[in-house]
């Protein structure tokens, strides 16, 4: 079963998803924010942004280059 958002039943994890958590993110948002909004567990946003981390996207976004 997938869990959805209550939100916008949107997958939990689904590109979408990913999609919306990264806007937020980038919007400067942090984790028990964007969970809230997304009406989902936070430890799913967090290991969102360690994804984010561990690849390097976050280090990208906030260079200061």
């Amino acid at each position: 079963m997938t869990p959805y958002t209550q939100a916008d039943k949107v997958p939990v994890n689904s590109q979408e998803w990913r999609n919306l958590v990264n806007m937020r993110l980038a919007e400067g948002y942090g984790v028990e924010d964007i969970a809230l909004w997304l009406q989902c567990n936070v430890s799913r946003v967090r290991s969102h942004v360690q994804t984010l981390r561990d690849n390097g996207t976050l280090a990208m976004w906030w260079s200061r280059e």
